[in-house]
């Protein structure tokens, strides 16, 4: 059993030592976007990005990276934006919202976790978007 524990171990860090090696040049072209992109689009577009890759290895920064999703979208919905505008942050929201409740599920924070998965699907209501819901 100690043996079977051990290779199972040795693998898992095998596989996971070469998906983060093998996303390393296209984590660092999303932080460079994050960094230096005047438009925040393009930023949330890549913080998104940078999220998918990451949440199963590290989901704090993925949290982290959904409350800056959350924090741009949330500035850009309060300034009158236009329709094009809207549904792209209005969407972006959404699927932050639902990241961050996954992150407060896992942490045991029901309640917060039910709180942004029922605004999550509010909005993906408000876009008339059944498939996310």
């Amino acid at each position: 059993m100690k043996h079977l524990l051990t290779s199972l171990i040795v693998i898992v860090s095998f596989y996971s030592n070469a998906f983060s090696q093998e996303n390393s040049p296209v984590i660092d072209s999303l932080i460079g976007v994050i960094d230096n992109t005047k438009q925040d689009s393009n930023r949330v577009n890549a913080l998104l990005d940078y999220s998918n890759r990451i949440y199963q290895s590290d989901p704090l920064l993925d949290f982290q990276l959904n409350q800056r999703v959350d924090s741009i979208c949330t500035y850009h919905l309060e300034r009158d934006p236009s329709e094009k505008e809207f549904t792209f942050y209005t969407n972006a929201l959404a699927i932050a919202l639902n990241a961050k409740g996954i992150y407060y599920q896992m942490q045991g924070k029901l309640d917060q976790a039910l709180s942004h998965y029922t605004k999550c699907i509010e909005l993906k209501e408000e876009l008339g978007d059944k498939m996310g819901v």
